[in-house]
């Protein structure tokens, strides 16, 4: 089954430059997740800044938001906001089985048990 995701600026950057040391792991992961994939404003800022040497590298960020394979679903700014995205991505999201856990550039879901 396929899995909807927050996806972070470190496996974007690995996606679209084949000479990170984890870009086949990235292309093989990424096949089984339900695209769009979710993230916020401050990764794709990141990733462009990353990515400002590479070939096209910038462009190729900026195509998987035109052609919706990437969509900004979140504003980190916003708690409230983190929460429902979390809730919505699964529905049996609370506060008792997982931890929100926020940073300047993104944030990940994290199981506590």
């Amino acid at each position: 089954m396929k899995r909807r995701v927050i996806i972070d600026t470190g496996p974007l950057v690995a996606f679209i430059n084949r000479k990170e040391h984890l870009h086949s792991w990235v292309i093989n992961t990424l096949a089984t997740i339900e695209q769009p994939l979710l993230t916020c404003e401050p990764v794709i800022v990141e990733t462009c800044f990353l990515l400002r040497n590479i070939d096209g590298g910038q462009d190729t960020v900026m195509s998987l938001l035109d052609q919706g394979n990437i969509l900004i679903s979140m504003c980190l700014s916003e708690e409230g906001l983190l929460c429902f995205t979390c809730r919505r991505i699964n529905p049996s999201v609370n506060n008792e089985n997982f931890r929100c856990s926020l940073s300047t550039s993104y944030f990940t879901l994290s199981k506590l048990k």
